[in-house]
């Protein structure tokens, strides 16, 4: 998708490697793979280097992502979902979280009770994280968690066959849940700046508002009709 003249998952490479410092990435596709493979190449034109794995357990929930990248990672690494908008974000100060904990997760502010109800809130005791509920159905917080992630390669100790999951599905927050409860240091990290979780036309044409927005003041033209 192309949010002002710019497809997504372009400007969340561009956020990695400029505000975080990624020089490889890692691209999980499933269906129509291959135009992400075209669209993206082999990073070199963004001076990246960029690998593709294919998730082939997609419908298995969103935790496959961790399944199908175990063979590649020994080391901690950065995970962002492709359908998100950043604007204006403090990303690059994730590089100071501390590196002896399990998983770190994005928290943005909102008021929206609807917008947080679609995502996922923590519950927090002593600057940690201490549990994480998908898609809520009551909200008692003013922050939802977004898909952004730090992870120790431990993570992966927390990831179950899908047959012992609920509903036969591994979803992402319930492996960080899981480690989280079970006394590993999940910690939280609050996010700044715009974020549009981009799921719908509406989603979309809102981000592209966003972004022409900030942009404004470099235009050097109006056209009044």
């Amino acid at each position: 998708l192309e949010v002002a003249g710019k497809p997504l998952l372009i400007r969340n490479l561009e956020l990695s490697r400029d505000e975080l410092g990624v020089e490889d990435f890692i691209v999980v596709i499933g269906h129509l793979g291959d135009q992400i493979r075209k669209a993206l190449g082999d990073g070199s034109s963004w001076g990246v280097r960029v690998r593709y794995v294919e998730n082939e357990y997609v419908d298995g929930g969103l935790g496959t992502i961790l399944s199908v990248i175990q063979p590649l990672l020994d080391e901690r690494f950065y995970l962002i979902l492709g359908d998100e908008l950043y604007l204006n974000s403090n990303h690059s100060e994730l590089r100071e979280v501390a590196d002896d904990c399990i998983a770190v997760c994005a928290l943005w502010k909102c008021r929206d009770e609807r917008l947080i109800r679609k995502n996922y809130i923590a519950e927090q005791q002593d600057g940690r994280i201490v549990g994480l509920t998908e898609k809520p159905s009551r909200v008692d917080a003013q922050e939802m968690g977004c898909g952004t992630f730090v992870f120790s390669p431990e993570i992966f100790d927390f990831v179950i066959p899908p047959r012992e999951a609920k509903e036969g599905r591994i979803e992402l927050i319930d492996i960080i849940d899981r480690a989280a409860r079970a006394g590993r240091t999940v910690l939280p990290f609050f996010l700044t700046g715009e974020y549009i979780n981009v799921n719908t036309v509406e989603d979309l044409n809102l981000a592209c508002f966003a972004v022409r927005n900030a942009q404004a003041e470099r235009n050097r033209v109006s056209l009044i009709i």
